[in-house]
């Protein structure tokens, strides 16, 4: 096909999974899909294969193809007809945690199927233990409503009435959760439009041709890049502070294997499953170890997110360890361990292509809700707060992003404020001297704090970073941890990262995130970034002192 036709229908096809989202986000109705954004959209081509993606959340993006590889393989292809749509969250057949639901549709013109259509997104309420966020569940069944792997048809755009009561009568939050599950079938149906408008426009052959075309390509630069890594084996590691029920560290533990231009990923000396919330699905440590990859190979060119450009890697995870664990385990915090897979591999790629790679972030999003019960049923006020990214050779570590498995919005206070009249928001900042040092600086870590303003209030939250920081690499110094306390009557009452707490009209809630790893050991190009950091009040004078023997009152005279 002519280059410049191929590319004019990629960038067609490219359009679909982003406008999904948007048209996602309009319908939404929840704090968490609605304003923070955790959601994403793909489109797949007649047989599963993901062809495009959107740039939302990679730990769902990545886990889309995981779920659908599951579903055909209980709803082979040619039993799908037009209006099925197939729901699911089974964490032990390719979900992720059970807040997170899949939807898929099949897209067919005329009789013949062209295209699946995915969308997937955190649910605000599923049930389970605690309301929102679950902290302290111990099996699956803590962790809220299990869909597994449901085929139905859709009546006039709608859910099955049947699954509508079942969902309904088992969540805190029915008008949010069923809201944001007919925003899912709307982000399907747009992407069924947008295709079949695609194929009008270019004929069915070429859009075929290309959605083969383009997975190919993936693969062509991804091993292009592997290939340029140097051949051996490479091992990491990283630990998660605790699994809530009194037990812990544990350690994630992966031996990288590159040869030519195949990358393999062995996780069999990680710690079994835990008792606790942590423990990691299948799926979830696929694209968390995929992300890493594509995160490295990034640096030269950019690959095109598809089923193509994860060819060439295959990944090991032992059944029953905490990164592929056996029911009934709960896995409700799973990006916890999630992300300790990233760093593992990261870890072990610093050592064979150490220029490519970054210090570790503070990853260990900060996953919270503050709810009350009334008369009228549960408010849920759900959201997530950021920490520091790692330092890279060349950059210092964002401060106060979302992290890399991650991408979510923080939610506005304004729209706080105004959807839960039992909250304000009285403190949101950076933390400076959060961040690890080196010749480049980690991300600073953030403050969020709100004033509860009525009885009855109930925080529940999941985090982690409050024992073990997130290190520095090739000298650089490790950052500050996570904190979370209850200033309750002018004392603080220090909980930990993983809790509910029954909270009273004047308390204030303070949330501290911490910062990303330095990279390096600090050089003469080091003053400047000194200065510069002091005068904009990232780092403190104190700080440059102990850490540096900088002195900035004496420099500058």
């Amino acid at each position: 096909m002519d280059p410049v036709r191929f590319n004019l229908v990629v960038r067609a096809l490219e359009s679909i999974p982003s406008e999904m989202s948007i048209n996602m986000l309009k319908a939404a109705y929840s704090s968490i899909v609605r304003e923070a954004k955790d959601l994403s959209t793909a489109l797949f081509d007649p047989e599963g294969n993901a062809v495009v993606q959107a740039e939302q959340i990679p730990i769902l993006v990545a886990a889309l193809s995981s779920a659908l590889g599951y579903v055909i393989e209980k709803h082979p292809l040619d039993t799908w007809e037009a209006d099925d749509c197939i729901i699911t969250n089974d964490p032990y057949h390719g979900g992720q945690h059970l807040n997170d639901i899949a939807l898929f549709a099949p897209i067919f013109k005329g009789k013949k199927r062209v295209g699946i259509a995915g969308s997937i997104a955190h649910h605000l309420d599923l049930g389970g233990i605690e309301p929102g966020i679950i902290g302290s569940a111990t099996e699956i069944f803590h962790d809220g409503l299990l869909f597994p792997r449901i085929k139905f048809k859709l009546l006039d755009g709608k859910l099955d009435p049947i699954i509508e009561q079942i969902l309904k009568s088992n969540v805190r939050v029915p008008r949010e959760t069923y809201g944001d599950l007919q925003a899912q079938i709307v982000a399907n149906r747009t992407a069924e439009s947008r295709l079949l408008a695609i194929m009008k426009k270019f004929g069915s052959l070429d859009v075929f041709d290309v959605m083969k075309g383009l997975q190919d390509y993936s693969e062509k630069l991804t091993r292009k890049e592997i290939d340029s890594f140097p051949n051996g084996e490479w091992s990491g590691e990283a630990k998660i502070d605790d699994d809530s029920q009194g037990n812990g560290p544990f350690t994630v533990r992966v031996n990288v294997k590159i040869k030519g231009s195949d990358l393999f990923v062995d996780y069999r000396n990680s710690d079994e499953k835990a008792k606790g919330t942590i423990n990691c699905p299948y799926a979830s440590t696929l694209a968390a170890t995929y992300t890493a990859i594509r995160q490295v190979v990034n640096t030269r060119v950019y690959v095109p997110a598809n089923d193509g450009s994860t060819r060439p890697i295959i990944v090991d995870a032992p059944l029953g360890s905490i990164v592929n664990p056996t029911p009934p385990a709960s896995v409700h915090a799973r990006f916890i361990t999630a992300y300790r897979c990233y760093e593992a591999v990261m870890d072990a790629l610093s050592k064979a292509v150490p220029n490519r790679t970054t210090a570790v972030g503070f990853n260990s999003t900060f996953c919270l809700a503050l709810s009350q019960i009334t008369e009228d049923g549960y408010k849920i006020m759900s959201e997530t707060t950021a920490g520091g990214w790692g330092a890279g050779p060349k950059n210092d570590g964002a401060d106060a992003l979302p992290l890399p498995l991650s991408n979510c919005s923080n939610v506005p206070a304004e729209w706080i404020e105004n959807q839960f009249p039992y909250l304000r928001v009285t403190r949101y900042e950076m933390i400076n001297d959060s961040c690890g040092h080196g010749r480049q600086r980690g991300g600073l870590g953030e403050l969020k704090e709100y004033e509860i303003l009525m009885d009855g209030i109930n925080y529940s939250g999941m985090c982690d970073r409050f024992i073990h920081p997130a290190k520095g690499i090739l000298g650089g110094t490790d950052s500050a941890k996570g904190e979370l306390k209850i200033i309750r009557k002018g004392k603080e009452i220090n909980l930990p990262s993983k809790t509910s707490f029954a909270l009273k009209k004047g308390d204030l809630v303070r949330i501290i995130t911490g910062g990303g790893g330095g990279y390096g050991s600090p050089n003469k190009r080091k003053i400047e970034l000194l200065k510069r950091d002091i005068k904009q009040g990232i780092i403190s004078k104190k700080i440059a002192r102990k850490i540096y023997n900088f002195d900035y009152d004496k420099h500058i005279k």
